[in-house]
């Protein structure tokens, strides 16, 4: 009886972490695909140089709040699921070790943004001019501190 226990946690456990792992590939396909959008909207109808740089940068923090934000709530699953069997306090240390993993993600996150948004924007935004390029970095650069703050 305790092996047929085991195998089920063991089945449960393996089934709560396919549900986790595929509601964050769904939401990372999703914020990709979104941005994209975006992307070929604007290179296709066009704006403005400084209403360019503004919604492709904003676009860029704004994906990466949303995206961690879709990446930590099926991972929250687990510890709601966890929480039915266990003591609080485990609960809490888990949901706590979460929420530090995703500060910290966002953190290192934040910190490239600030560091490095010629490499970003060079990467995400290819086709924008120097002039572009140049403001999207400053803007960029000054807005960095949000992602943090807003996820």
């Amino acid at each position: 009886m305790k092996l047929k226990n085991e195998t089920v946690k063991a089945y449960n456990r393996r089934s709560l972490a396919k549900i986790v792992c595929s509601l964050s590939a769904i939401a990372v396909c999703s914020k990709f695909f979104g941005f994209a959008e975006k992307v070929v909207i604007a290179n296709y109808f066009g704006t403005g140089e400084s209403a360019d740089v503004y919604f492709a940068s904003m676009t860029v923090v704004l994906s990466v709040v949303f995206l961690m934000k879709e990446l930590i709530y099926p991972a929250l699953l687990p510890v709601f699921a966890h929480s039915l069997t266990k003591p609080s306090a485990v609960s809490a240390l888990l949901l706590r070790k979460s929420l530090l993993c995703g500060a910290s993600v966002l953190a290192v996150v934040a910190l490239l943004l600030a560091v490095f948004p010629e490499f970003v924007t060079s990467i995400l935004l290819p086709g924008f001019s120097d002039s572009k390029r140049q403001m999207t970095c400053g803007l960029l650069r000054s807005v960095s501190p949000a992602v943090f703050f807003w996820a």
